[in-house]
């Protein structure tokens, strides 16, 4: 089917490299040191993997913007059909400066500081782009536009001062992430999409070992909120490869919604499961669920080395997802 376009842009390329330029000095209103520590950057608020982590310390926060040490990063290993893209652009520190902003805000704001770019009026290379291990500087001008919107003008300068890139007019969006949403998103192999049904086991010996798990809290406004983002967010990281492809081919967002929160509390359940049998730090998306004729969940590429295969029983219903995982044969869930 015909797919939405992503991104659109007007490119203006040059036969000369650009005159050197140098950083500006932004007037900052009091500053003072930033309280993200270096190791709090990717463990508590960034959600990024290793090849992304470019910052190396935030160094100062502004009432009017923050300014980061950056290090330059490789970018072998990105693309699954080129191990060593040569990119025109700096795509890990063009995303870096983006993760910039979202420091200052979370270090600024109390709510509603989680930023997402949605616009940029005008990216500048005015160099080339950093050497892995290179030491270089990023600054940011930023303003909160109203109360769901934060505007940025951004310099990456190296050493000597000289700007690599310059990106002006860069646009994020504000959201008020739930807080089981922020977790996952930040340590998946670690946190839950949900949380244990407590009282669906009041009436169950506790040695059956049976495991229920509810997706209720992160509300489907939010999920489907500016163009259904977080949804897919939330898809690609609770979904297998071959669970997203059918998913995408499911023919309705309520469908969607229904099926990534069933299987998020299955998976969820399995994972409490493999937990209790010594197996920690699985991610959701190292589950792979199918269906059956009928439509009813089942465990599909089961492990050996995990032990025996579970069975599963889900029901949902309004946005909510309940789910059950047992080692023994019968097993179910009453709507």
């Amino acid at each position: 089917r015909p797919r939405p376009v992503w991104v659109e842009a007007e490119v203006l390329l040059s036969r000369e490299a650009p005159a050197a330029q140098t950083a500006t000095a932004y007037p900052w209103r009091g500053e003072r040191k930033s309280r993200w520590r270096p190791e709090q950057i990717y463990q508590e608020i960034m959600f990024h993997g290793p090849k992304l982590r470019a910052i190396v310390s935030m160094d100062l926060w502004a009432e009017n913007g923050s300014r980061a040490t950056l290090n330059g990063m490789p970018h072998d290993r990105l693309l699954r059909d080129d191990p060593d893209p040569r990119f025109v652009t700096d795509a890990i520190s063009l995303d870096a400066a983006g993760q910039v902003i979202g420091m200052w805000t979370a270090d600024h704001l109390s709510r509603a500081f989680h930023v997402f770019p949605f616009r940029c009026e005008k990216i500048e290379i005015l160099d080339t782009n950093l050497l892995p291990g290179e030491t270089a500087t990023c600054q940011a001008r930023i303003e909160l536009v109203g109360e769901t919107e934060v505007r940025s003008d951004i310099e990456i300068y190296r050493a000597d001062g000289r700007i690599s890139t310059r990106l002006s007019g860069w646009w994020d969006k504000r959201f008020d992430l739930p807080e089981a949403f922020f977790r996952l998103r930040r340590a998946p192999a670690e946190a839950m999409v949900g949380r244990e049904y407590r009282e669906a086991l009041r009436t169950i010996d506790p040695q059956e070992r049976l495991h229920c798990w509810m997706v209720d809290g992160l509300g489907s406004d939010f999920l489907r909120s500016s163009g259904a983002i977080w949804l897919r967010a939330l898809a690609f990281i609770v979904l297998g490869e071959d669970e997203r492809r059918e998913w995408w081919a499911l023919n309705s967002e309520p469908a969607r919604l229904d099926r990534v929160l069933g299987r998020s509390a299955v998976k969820d359940a399995l994972r409490q499961l493999l937990a209790d049998r010594g197996r920690r730090g699985i991610a959701a998306v190292d589950i792979a669920i199918g269906n059956r004729e009928d439509g009813a969940p089942v465990v599909t590429d089961w492990p050996g080395e995990w032990g025996d295969e579970p069975r599963i029983s889900l029901a949902h219903k309004n946005g909510m997802a309940v789910a059950v995982a047992v080692n023994r044969e019968d097993c179910g869930v009453q709507t």
